[in-house]
């Protein structure tokens, strides 16, 4: 399956997205006190991952990566928290893994939830 090619970025509070969205192109958006270049310099790429509640998962999102405790299931599940950075190609491949089972959830970003990283 092909990776849909889209980008947001976070400017006034808020996120702008850009790219191919629903099979249309949309343009880099025209925000206040920035260049076309710093939108493009400042975005961040989908990863063309969803997290196990099919929330689509950028870089610069803050995700939990769960995992079975295996014997010691009544005590739930343990969890490793992880920034998303796209250009780390084998953290890439464990985040693939893990959002395909359904280990994944993204718990904000680090534009919004600072404290969370």
């Amino acid at each position: 399956m092909k990776r849909k090619i889209k980008f947001r970025v976070f400017v006034e509070n808020q996120f702008f997205f850009w790219g191919f969205i629903n099979n249309q192109f949309v343009g880099l958006p025209n925000v206040s006190g920035l260049s076309q270049t710093e939108v493009m310099e400042t975005s961040q790429q989908f990863t063309g991952l969803s997290d196990k509640l099919g929330k689509e998962i950028y870089e610069g999102d803050i995700v939990n990566v769960y995992d079975d405790i295996g014997a010691e299931k009544t005590m739930g599940e343990k969890f490793d928290r992880y920034t998303v950075k796209g250009q780390d190609f084998a953290f890439m491949g464990f985040l693939e893994d893990m959002c395909g089972q359904k280990k994944c959830e993204v718990i904000g970003n680090v534009w919004e939830n600072q404290s969370l990283i």
